[in-house]
């Protein structure tokens, strides 16, 4: 990800993986996963813009929920 991000010089970054479970809510390694990948790329001026996960029927959103 983070070789894509500085290859094509990018500004913002969407992430976004599936929970094939049902359920589409973060669990604690997400939530810390998304703070740390957000404090990285916020070091090289890199917006993340929003982290969302899928599951088969719904979608959480970090961005709507408040965790961005």
């Amino acid at each position: 990800m983070l070789s894509y991000v500085l290859t094509h010089n990018s500004n913002a970054l969407i992430l976004a993986h599936y929970h094939p479970e049902g359920s589409p809510f973060p669990s604690n390694a997400d939530i810390r996963a998304t703070r740390k990948i957000s404090q990285v790329f916020g070091i090289l001026k890199v917006a993340l813009i929003d982290h969302i996960i899928f599951s088969p029927s719904e979608h959480f959103s970090f961005r709507d929920a408040g965790y961005l």
